[in-house]
């Protein structure tokens, strides 16, 4: 067996790895940052080293190429245990320091023990491949990097909407939801003649007519429809009639403003509407041309404008516009029928042969979609519509020849498929969190003696979550509370956690002791048979009112917390998670409990958002706890509940400035 020094500022990931490498019979060494690690490993060179990349201090990268650059930890082989970065991300400069295995957290132990044995197997470490300068480099590149990935990515945001709103013609405001506005751009000030400030508020109805301030305010109020609406309103302001055609669009959730209103001045297309009506009225000569003018307009609208082509059936020659052969990447405009079939898919060439038949077949016109390479090799989905043109004479015979409009949908198709993953996913997690709600108690029973509480939040932005649970279950003597978690990568984690939380009860009904509780849940997990590295984490309390005794026992999860006036203490005593080691033995702890003392049970989403290098989760969950804990205490001395409070304001204060990647489970047993 062998002596491993694990580095890592988290508490909750040395102790798995601790009762994981103790269990398997290795002496295990924990250092919480690299200067304490450096002294360890000095001291007493171990034969291998686990340690985290990002620590408070010196990082992990650090840490490796010192003990690379002393003579006693040079040969010492060295893995890298990340969350935070990406395989192909560290490997460089896993290599660069020296460093022979990266292990992703999380991990499987299966995938940690192996990391372990390529480690001690080794006949000698790697040596750095690159030299200080270089590696000084390479760590600096890292870093920066990963900081400026998400600065670009929002200054990249903010600088298209800032030039989009600046220059655009329009008007745009924002509103909450009554029509209160909170920003108007410049133009919007332009269109209607009034100040900025003057808009805000109420003020861009005002200055609408009355009877068109009231139509709009009412729609508002009335709720906008998620498709957005449109109106048209005759400006009463300046000296002319001004015609402004008014799009009101919903805000998605998450933005202060629930209403965005873009302002136009369409008077121009109204007047020149009525022109047109007016010189179609006046001139019947013109009224062909115009129609003919009108028809082509629509079918030209109708695919967006992309662009025209033309075809001779007499030459088989194809007449492009500049637009569509600047799309399809051509030298030229005139190209022949031949030469276009052959970047049309093989699929669509049948359907491209055949709509210029059957419009001159049928005089009826045609729409088509077709995907066409470019000569760069890029492929493009085209709607392509083909009509005939009028027929003129030639000579003694009438000829006919082919147009159409050519419009490319690549982007809109791809953003269809986007969309729907969107819906499809929503309507997953909405399922999920369903099932999830559905297995937890509908309500938290009252026992003399204790102050119960217990809450669940979903994780927003994943599927792969929903194995964390709770129960409270009165039994004969007493009561017995769990909080676990399924962990696994190809069963769903409710899938597991139903028939996990169901078998737990049963066995807590037969015989609360938390201990022997876990080790049948363990052989239940392992006659299961899961394949997939489906393994479990839980925490199982029984607390007898009359002797005000508490008996707990840990599998593998984050330690409770146990609140008293004096302070937060964890109680850290854990075995194995459930379901990997068949003989897997655990240990109930037992703590007689005075009147206020609380213990907090929790799944390891409470702590995993919190990214502080200079405050550990676990110490920053005690110090929030505590805090909490004591601003209740006035309230518990007047005698009432206090156990839903405390779970409330704990979530609310770990929660409320983190982005949750995880489920959440609490639960609260306060001694009355």
């Amino acid at each position: 067996m062998a002596t491993v020094l694990v580095v890592d500022d988290d508490p909750t990931n040395r102790e798995f790895l601790r009762t994981l490498l103790v269990h398997l019979g290795h002496e295990v060494c924990e250092a919480e940052d690299a200067q304490s690690a450096l002294g360890l490993a000095g001291r007493e060179p171990p034969d291998a080293i686990i340690t985290d990349v990002l620590m408070p201090g010196l990082d992990g990268y650090e840490l490796a190429r010192l003990l690379r650059s002393r003579p006693e930890t040079s040969r010492v082989p060295i893995a890298f245990s990340t969350a935070h970065y990406s395989r192909h991300e560290i490997e460089r400069l896993a290599r660069a320091c020296g460093v022979r295995e990266v292990i992703v957290k999380p991990a499987h132990p299966r995938v940690v023990l192996a990391a372990l044995e390529s480690l001690l197997n080794a006949e000698q470490p790697d040596p750095p491949s690159a030299t200080v300068e270089e590696f000084a480099d390479e760590h600096r590149l890292a870093l920066k990097t990963k900081l400026f990935e998400k600065a670009a990515a929002l200054g990249l945001s903010e600088g298209r909407l800032r030039a989009i709103v600046h220059t655009t013609k329009a008007g745009v405001l924002l509103a909450h939801d009554d029509g209160t506005a909170t920003y108007v751009n410049a133009r919007l000030a332009e269109i209607t003649g009034r100040s900025r400030e003057a808009l805000l508020r109420l003020g861009w109805l005002d200055c609408l007519d009355p009877s068109d301030r009231d139509r709009l305010h009412a729609s508002i109020l009335q709720g906008v429809p998620s498709e957005g609406c449109e109106h048209r309103v005759l400006a009463p302001f300046g000296p002319l009639p001004r015609w402004l055609g008014i799009r009101m669009q919903p805000m998605e959730d998450g933005f202060l403003e629930r209403l965005v209103v873009v302002v136009e001045d369409v008077t121009e297309s109204v007047c020149a509407q009525q022109r047109l009506a007016t010189a179609e009225s006046r001139e019947a000569g013109l009224r062909r041309r115009a129609g003919r003018l009108a028809e082509q307009l629509s079918e030209t609208q109708r695919v967006t404008h992309a662009g025209t082509w033309g075809l001779d059936p007499r030459t088989g020659v194809i007449e492009l516009s500049l637009g569509l052969r600047e799309l399809l990447r051509l030298p030229s405009s005139a190209i022949r029928q031949e030469v276009l079939w052959q970047r049309v898919h093989p699929d669509d060439l049948e359907k491209a042969m055949a709509i210029a038949e059957r419009t001159m077949r049928t005089g009826q016109p045609q729409i088509v979609e077709l995907r066409v390479a470019d000569l760069d090799g890029v492929v493009h989905e085209l709607i392509v519509s083909c009509r005939i043109t009028t027929t003129h004479p030639e000579g003694t015979r009438n000829t006919r020849s082919l147009w159409g409009v050519t419009h490319d949908v690549t982007e809109a198709r791809e953003e269809q498929i986007r969309q729907q993953m969107r819906a499809d996913w929503r309507a997953q997690r909405r399922v999920l969190d369903r099932m999830q709600l559905a297995m937890f108690p509908r309500d938290v029973p009252g026992i003399d003696g204790v102050d119960l509480a217990a809450g669940y939040v979903a994780a927003p932005d994943r599927l792969d979550n929903g194995g964390d649970w709770y129960d409270i279950l009165p039994v004969d003597n007493g009561v017995v509370l769990s909080v676990g978690g399924v962990a696994g990568q190809d069963n769903n984690p409710i899938a597991v956690m139903g028939p996990v939380r169901a078998v737990l009860r049963a066995y807590a009904l037969e015989d609360p002791n938390p201990a022997r509780i876990l080790f049948r849940l363990n052989r239940f997990l392992i006659a299961a048979g899961y394949r997939d590295g489906t393994y479990v984490t839980a925490v199982v309390a029984h607390y007898q009112p009359g002797p005000r005794r508490l008996t707990l026992a840990n599998a593998g999860h984050p330690a409770p917390l146990l609140l008293e006036p004096t302070g937060a203490t964890p109680v850290t005593e854990a075995g194995p998670a459930l379901g990997i080691l068949p003989d897997a033995q655990f240990t109930s702890t037992e703590l007689a409990l005075e009147p206020g003392a609380a213990l907090c049970a929790y799944t390891d989403g409470l702590t995993d958002p919190h990214v502080d290098l200079s405050h550990p989760s676990e110490q920053r969950l005690n110090r929030i706890a505590f805090e909490v804990y004591q601003q209740l205490s006035v309230e518990a001395l007047l005698g009432g509940p206090i156990a839903q409070r405390l779970l409330d304001d704990l979530l609310q204060e770990m929660l409320a400035s983190s982005s949750r990647d995880d489920d959440v489970c609490l639960a609260i047993l306060r001694v009355t």
